[in-house]
């Protein structure tokens, strides 16, 4: 019994404006099969809860009532008291008997990287944000070894490897604008209804103290995707969690 190959011409929606690609090439029309039966790229890239960037909004609107308000100021005023015996808001705990050298070493070092970090006046807010979102992520300075706040919603994924035990290897951040002065990685959400007037031109620029200009989407293509999006090795990460 022979056994014959048979090919089946296909139309491509888009074949008669030239582009040949089945994954669709305008944002507002349906996607192809390439993309429609691998949404997902891969087993080892986890992005959270699909409704996690709404949930983030939704903890801000929550955030306006006066007692949730009040309860997170309180949780976070308690946790983020200094410490008498190294004026820092950490607590050392050894696992067996220090000698005073060792102890006076790490104080002295441990109130360098608060001053460095500014944690005397920053965690209240970052244990504030723990609590309100869940999550807090910084990107760490290689150099200076500065940690620079970002912003939960603009982490759009973390890719792992699996061989590891699903060690974290990068993380994938959106938005990324430096404000040295504040310590800030991302660009900061669009105000409104402030004194400056708020709006996406209060965003552009050099303006808020950020370093370069927003990135710019290229609007009816499909390469949008992402295009704002960047590596970030996971060495260079700190992510604070509650769970």
């Amino acid at each position: 019994m022979s056994w014959k190959k048979y090919f089946t011409q296909v139309p491509v929606k888009n074949a008669s404006t030239g582009q040949l690609s089945p994954v669709g090439s305008t944002a507002g029309m349906p996607s192809g099969p390439a993309r429609t039966n691998y949404s997902s790229f891969l087993p080892d890239v986890y992005s959270g809860a699909p409704n996690r960037i709404e949930r983030y909004g939704q903890y801000n609107v929550m955030d306006l009532d006066s007692e949730v308000n009040a309860a997170l100021d309180i949780l976070a005023e308690f946790c983020s008291q200094l410490n008498k015996q190294n004026d820092a808001p950490f607590i050392f705990h050894f696992k067996q008997k220090a000698t005073s050298t060792e102890i006076q070493i790490i104080k002295q070092y441990l109130q360098q990287w608060c001053k460095l970090n500014n944690f005397n006046k920053r965690m209240f807010k970052i244990l504030r944000n723990v609590f309100k979102f869940g999550d807090a992520f910084f990107i760490r300075d290689p150099e200076t070894k500065k940690l620079f706040h970002v912003d939960p919603a603009k982490v759009s994924k973390i890719i792992v490897n699996e061989s590891t035990g699903k060690e974290p290897e990068q993380y994938i951040v959106r938005d990324i604008n430096f404000n040295f002065k504040h310590l800030v990685a991302t660009t900061p959400f669009q105000t409104t209804g402030n004194v400056t007037g708020g709006g996406s031109g209060y965003l552009t620029g050099g303006v808020r103290g950020m370093v370069g200009a927003n990135y710019q989407d290229s609007p009816g293509t499909r390469f949008q995707h992402g295009q704002r999006e960047i590596a970030v090795a996971a060495e260079h990460m700190l992510h604070l969690s509650l769970s």
